[in-house]
């Protein structure tokens, strides 16, 4: 699989994973732009495909569903002097 890095810090290009292309860009305005491009260059099949490893894809890197970022131990907020650390 080819890898593409959008990001705004030279410094983070292929840090931790070797790139096929880096882009010296926002993520956000890069992937509103590329998305429709790349969505009107695959076929049907190429579609199927691409959604159906969706799923293990997500597995692989760590992705969960933004209503489960909140029950993480590490998303907890930073505490002040005489707070206590909540348990895991």
């Amino acid at each position: 699989m080819s890898v593409i890095q959008v990001g705004l810090r030279d410094w983070e290009m292929g840090k931790n994973y070797p790139t096929e292309l880096a882009i010296r860009a926002d993520v956000k305005t890069t992937l509103q732009s590329l998305v429709p491009v790349v969505s009107s260059m695959q076929s049907s099949e190429q579609k199927t495909q691409a959604n159906s490893s969706l799923p293990e894809l997500r597995v692989k890197t760590g992705a969960h569903n933004e209503s489960d970022i909140g029950k993480r131990c590490w998303a907890q907020p930073i505490l002040m002097q005489g707070q206590s650390i909540p348990s895991c």
